[in-house]
């Protein structure tokens, strides 16, 4: 059972720092696909320690499903008719959105 006035030792985690994390894992994924992106890379891109970012994920691939999860809703899942042209459209429209954060009108994404 929590106890909900039970304080936890260290800083209280930043919104702030999790919010860039997040911004620079979807603008990597973008740029650089994600074999080829780094936690270190991350972190530096959102200005935070690598340990700032595994205290919170336990590996790239939860710091990516965590990113992507973070935009859902502005998403339009893709159909291309193949996994593969379905996760390039999820990437490309995930970075249109994180460089473009007010999207296109009615936030609609086309998808090529």
């Amino acid at each position: 059972m929590t106890n909900p006035g039970k304080k936890f030792p260290g800083r209280p985690r930043s919104a702030q720092s999790h919010q860039a994390m997040l911004q620079a894992t979807l603008e990597l994924l973008a740029e650089v696909g994600f074999e080829a992106m780094s936690i270190e890379a991350i972190a530096t891109r959102a200005g935070v320690g690598k340990t700032t970012i595994y205290r919170r994920y336990s590996s790239k691939a939860e710091l990516v499903a965590d990113a992507i999860e973070s935009i859902r809703e502005e998403v339009l899942l893709p159909d291309t008719g193949s996994l593969w042209g379905d996760m390039d459209a999820l990437i490309q429209n995930a970075a249109q959105i994180s460089l473009n954060p007010l999207g296109t009108a009615n936030g609609c994404h086309d998808y090529q």
